[in-house]
């Protein structure tokens, strides 16, 4: 006897009874199915949803609200590829829907293939940081979409991505930078993204529409001396009386005679002109061994930012790979969720001698060589895991000194030294360590934890005149307030 099926329609009943907001994804990552539960926690209808496209990126610029809320419905990778999990969902919109809650994400179909998923989301369990959903890569993705929510505005967060102290000077730099309207020198090694954060300091005070319209980027190296002042010209005469950004990129590196005329450049032009000049060395250096014109370094440089080596802030690493994971998913359509662990400790434990320039080379090439929903450390290219299998190991982490007890032992062994050669006399001892005879005792209680004996004859015993109890010979100095 062959078993009844079961309908269709029953299934979908089901779910639209269900009080839980219930969503379906097809293999192309589109909402096909919507509950009236999901309608009604988000304040809209199926159709609102219903053929919009989940994609996996923190830099998605919405279209509309529903655009928005798509973007926030995503399931991780993982589970389009069929591995059921629980996932997070944030919502910011509308209000009363805000919140992050906790939801079942079950593939329907087979595993390592593009699947269609079921969420279910569980309203009653809402979490601010659950461990159960909280993998490297989803934890990083949603670190970068609270940095776009923060970073917006005032100003761009593209290059500025990091919570490492030497970003986060950055980021406070830009901004004043930014309110200033003062020229800026630029200062990091080869690699690093001047564009971006040049683009950041003109975003300040700038509106979308600006960020295209006001600002403009020339690079040095392609300019002769011939072509300089021409070009200069140019882009004074195409410039509208708003105020205007010009990115001069190796501008250490114009030929003198281009210096005296970008110097003249500026003096005679109006103060709408923002110049932020970017250089590998500090110009004011350059000017100082006579390699730089004086007058134009004193100029361009109203306001020094200097970019730290990604070396010097590893711990951006991380967040820095995501971030370029997810441009990448932007780009190409593809939804890598990010790297995973083996992947992120290869990649820390790379010097990055080409900077920024490298760390986008090397994950690129890793995203398109990998096959699974996360980047692997198989996945980088095998001379580069090689070339990190032989590295020098990192600096070992330097413990912690309690700097208390350090100093009570060396107070107790000043205390013993001074009863030895006192030859167990107390008084003699006491007056050794520039201590009366009662606080002596005490101190010695302290360290001890019990009494001296006496083998010898006491001295006449010393007054206690309430003076300090610490050693006079262990002095610190305090620091001012202004220090």
């Amino acid at each position: 006897m062959s078993r009844s099926r079961f309908p269709r329609t029953i299934l979908v009943r089901l779910c639209d009874e269900s009080n839980s907001p219930i969503y379906v994804l097809d293999h192309s990552r589109t909402i096909v199915y919507c509950n009236p539960a999901c309608e009604n926690w988000l304040k809209c209808t199926a159709d609102d949803l219903i053929g919009r496209v989940c994609r996996w990126q923190s830099d998605h610029t919405a279209e509309d609200a529903y655009d928005e809320l798509t973007f926030r419905l995503c399931p991780p990778p993982e589970i389009m590829c069929g591995q059921a999990s629980v996932m997070a969902i944030s919502v910011t919109s509308p209000p009363e829907s805000s919140g992050r809650f906790l939801a079942w994400g079950q593939p329907l179909g087979c595993a390592d293939e593009e699947n269609s998923v079921l969420v279910v989301v569980n309203l009653s369990c809402a979490t601010a940081d659950d461990p159960h959903v909280s993998t490297d890569a989803r934890a990083l993705h949603r670190q970068l979409t609270e940095v776009r929510r923060r970073y917006n505005k005032p100003y761009s967060w593209d290059g500025l991505v990091g919570e490492s102290p030497q970003q986060q000077r950055v980021r406070r730099q830009v901004l004043l930078a930014g309110k200033a309207c003062e020229h800026v020198s630029l200062v990091a090694s080869a690699g690093m993204d001047f564009l971006a954060v040049a683009q950041a300091i003109h975003a300040v005070q700038s509106t979308p529409d600006d960020m295209t319209t006001r600002f403009t980027s020339v690079d040095c190296n392609l300019l002769d001396p011939e072509t300089f002042p021409a070009n200069m010209q140019s882009f004074a005469s195409r410039r509208s009386e708003k105020p205007h950004t010009l990115l001069l990129k190796n501008v250490d590196t114009i030929p003198r005679e281009s210096q005296t005329f970008l110097l003249d450049w500026i003096r005679t032009s109006d103060s709408s002109v923002r110049i932020v000049a970017a250089s590998q060395r500090d110009l004011l250096d350059l000017a100082a061994s006579d390699k730089f014109c004086l007058g134009l370094a004193c100029r361009l440089a109203s306001v020094t930012i200097r970019l730290p080596d990604l070396h010097e802030r590893i711990e951006d690493v991380p967040i820095l790979a995501q971030q370029i994971v997810e441009s990448l998913n932007l780009e190409t359509g593809r939804q890598i969720m990010g790297l995973a662990a083996d992947a992120v400790e290869l990649l820390q434990s790379h010097a990055w001698p080409g900077q920024l320039e490298e760390l986008n080379r090397r994950i690129g090439e890793a995203y398109h060589e990998t096959r699974g929903p996360s980047i692997r450390s198989s996945d980088f290219l095998p001379a580069f895991r090689d070339a990190m299998s032989v590295a020098l190991p990192l600096a070992p982490r330097l413990e912690s000194i309690e700097l208390e007890p350090m100093l009570q032992e060396i107070e107790a062994r000043y205390l013993q030294r001074a009863v030895e050669l006192a030859g167990g006399n107390k008084t003699l001892a006491a007056r050794l360590v520039g201590l009366n005879r009662p606080k002596f005792l005490r101190r010695w209680e302290q360290l001890m934890g019990g009494t001296v004996s006496d083998n010898k004859e006491e001295a006449t015993a010393e007054p206690d005149t309430g003076e300090d109890d610490t050693l006079p010979f262990i002095e610190f100095e305090e620091e001012s307030p202004d220090e």
